[in-house]
């Protein structure tokens, strides 16, 4: 791995760990399911290729998958457009839950400023710009359950 993708990787684990600390906490879900660290080997970890969190909300039952991209800041502050992978969207359309997208903006990854919710129905196939992130933003705090985050998502 070259210093650009370990700090790459290093920025997606770190925007992980803060999603399930702030956001999707063990307190309202169970972890079903997480994307692994690709190891350095011959082996290809299948389930890599599902988002980043199956999560199941501890008060309604409801089992859902979270994707989280983290973006510096400057891409915004520069009105660059944010990438989107469209064969992952695809590939996450067949799944049986709905899916989520969390994308997270902060200078680095461990100081996440904004944060926004993105349904999969709402994404953008090739790119995405900050116009379309800001109608998604949403507070930096616990979401308590899947209703809250359909309210959350919703009327956008």
């Amino acid at each position: 791995m070259n210093k650009i993708d370990l700090i790459k990787h290093l920025d997606g684990e770190n925007f992980e760990n803060f999603t399930v600390e702030n956001i999707f906490s063990y307190e309202e879900y169970d972890i079903l399911e997480k994307s692994h660290q690709q190891w350095n080997t011959k082996y290809f970890i299948h389930s890599n290729l599902n988002p980043d969190f199956k999560l199941r909300c501890k008060k309604t039952g409801v089992v859902f998958w979270i994707e989280c991209k983290y973006v510096q800041t400057y891409v915004i502050e520069e009105k660059r457009e944010i990438p989107v992978k469209n064969k992952q969207l695809e590939r996450y359309k067949n799944l049986k839950e709905p899916v989520f997208y969390l994308y997270g903006i902060g200078i680095y990854s461990q100081i996440i400023t904004s944060v926004f919710l993105i349904p999969l129905e709402k994404m953008f196939k090739e790119k995405i710009f900050e116009s379309h992130l800001l109608k998604h933003r949403i507070q930096i705090k616990k979401i308590k359950n899947f209703n809250e985050l359909l309210t959350l998502t919703k009327g956008v």
